[in-house]
């Protein structure tokens, strides 16, 4: 080792806080370590062993190689070596890299459009037309429509004339709003990208920008083959690669994997919607099947006793509604909230809301989860392995749950031989069967490239497949479409640190 310290800045970035990492480490005085720690920025030798163990218990991507090398980074910058200014790039304060807040520099400036020149030229070379969809969009779109992450992180506001707005927080939904202004019967295939800003409010302290540039590319209308999935991916490798990076992860997933694998076991129909609702939120979701399958200890729930007027009616409407077609119900809760003038609910839409309503009314109908199902989808969630094991991993979970997956595990083979034809390495693939954007839009194939020297900001690009978001929006039709985004700024900053001695 070439140096006898570890980057504080590049360590707390995982955990967020100096007070959380302390006490990561088991120490009650996390709060004046964590002080002492950032005025040195290193981390004591004799502490090395605890901070790795306290990352593999934390699931913590840290390793010490990485952060020795960014902790040689920051000396030479500091020391006024011109490892990045010689090669163009930009000062990179950390390898947690984001929009300055003071803004960017003419040479930092001059480097994202050198890099954005490249970048667009593969998707040009690829049959994509640039496009600039509006920054301002309307904001039930993107409450309606994104994941929760999403939705509670878009800047909303009122214009005089009453109308809700939002500052698009991604660029695929008005890339498909532009596509159906265009083309309102969705009957051609459109191949679009762009290059700008998008914008998500981040929490004080965060240490995130609220404002980050995105590259990317839609292809809408084509077909939903691996075929078409494994082609994004190859346009995303060749633009970070044309922006010189050279080394990097990608990790796959597919979100109609879980699908179907929920299709296919022994559940109602209610359950299976259920489940595949709430797949977008992992800690609720955990939840969920824990207080189902618990339900099942000593046969079916007994059901609350009524207290007041009040329960005896909620138990009556949630009766009502489990008797119900599941758009009936819908329908009906949906009226109710709009007679009480009810719109929104903790940043919950009606929607939302509403599911909530019909998902009670299940569970005061006793409906139970089998403990083997609720182990099965766990054990099925767990699998993360190379792309060359994934698959038997996947299918033997499927095997003893009673389902075959063998028309899906292949396309997911085929993606992966097709990727791997193109130049990756099949080493650097992985499989995560619980891995999926945080965009609710994403119907299956999923995927991102993942530089792990930059720690939290580690995705550098990613995208999917979204086969029904044209139909929400206004499409007559499911419309097959998949895309990716490229985060400019993280990729500038991962080719500085490649291109650092």
């Amino acid at each position: 080792m070439e140096t006898d310290t570890l980057s504080f800045a590049a360590i707390i970035a995982e955990w967020g806080k100096p007070a959380d990492f302390a006490r990561a480490l088991g120490h009650d005085d996390g709060g004046d370590l964590a002080r002492k720690w950032r005025r040195r920025d290193s981390i004591p030798q004799e502490w090395w062993p605890e901070v790795i163990d306290a990352a593999r218990r934390d699931g913590k991507p840290v390793d010490a190689e990485r952060l020795l090398r960014a902790q040689r980074n920051a000396v030479s910058r500091k020391a006024g070596a011109d490892g990045g200014a010689a090669s163009g790039q930009p000062v990179i304060d950390s390898p947690d890299p984001e929009r300055p807040a003071s803004g960017y520099d003419a040479r930092s400036l001059d480097a994202l459009e050198n890099q954005a020149r490249s970048v667009k030229a593969v998707f040009a070379q690829a049959g994509f037309v640039p496009v600039e969809p509006p920054t301002m969009q309307p904001a039930d779109i993107f409450l309606n429509r994104s994941g929760e992450d999403i939705r509670q992180r878009t800047y909303v506001f009122e214009d005089p004339g009453g109308e809700e707005w939002c500052l698009r927080p991604d660029l695929t939904i008005p890339t498909c709003r532009m596509y159906l202004e265009r083309d309102p019967s969705a009957t051609t295939q459109a191949r679009l990208c762009y290059n700008g800003p998008a914008y998500r409010y981040q929490p004080p302290g965060a240490g995130k920008p609220t404002e980050f540039l995105q590259a990317g590319v839609e292809h809408i209308g084509g077909s939903s083959t691996p075929e078409a999935d494994a082609a994004i991916v190859t346009i995303a490798v060749e633009a970070v690669q044309s922006a010189g990076l050279t080394s990097f992860d990608i990790t796959l997933g597919d979100l109609g994997l879980f699908s179907a694998l929920v299709d296919k076991l022994d559940l109602p129909p209610s359950w299976r919607a259920r489940l595949k609702r709430h797949i977008w939120r992992p800690a609720y979701f955990d939840e969920m099947l824990s207080q189902l399958t618990d339900a099942g200890q000593g046969g079916a729930r007994s059901a609350a006793p009524a207290t007041n007027a009040t329960d005896t009616t909620n138990q009556a409407l949630l009766a009502a509604l489990d008797v119900m077609e599941p758009d009936r119900a819908r329908d009906v809760v949906q009226d109710v909230l709009a007679l009480a003038g009810i719109s929104a609910v903790g940043g919950r839409t009606v929607a939302e809301i509403s599911e909530r309503f019909l998902e009670q009314a299940a569970d005061a109908a006793r409906a139970v989860l089998p403990r083997e199902t609720a182990d099965a989808i766990r054990a099925f969630l767990a699998i993360s392995a190379p792309c060359t094991t994934a698959v038997d991993q996947l299918a033997s979970v499927a095997s003893r749950a009673g389902v075959s997956l063998d028309d899906e595990l292949d396309a997911i083979t085929r993606r992966v031989d097709l990727i791997c034809a193109q130049g990756v390495p099949r080493n650097t693939i992985t499989f995560d069967a619980d891995f999926g954007r945080k965009e609710e839009y994403y119907t299956g194939f999923v995927f991102e490239l993942r530089v792990e020297a930059l720690g939290a900001s580690r995705q550098v690009a990613g995208g999917g497949r979204y086969d029904g978001l044209l139909k929400s929006l206004g499409s007559p039709r499911n419309v097959a479409a998949v895309g990716c985004a490229i985060r400019t700024e993280r990729l500038l900053a991962a080719v500085g640190l490649e291109r650092q001695p």
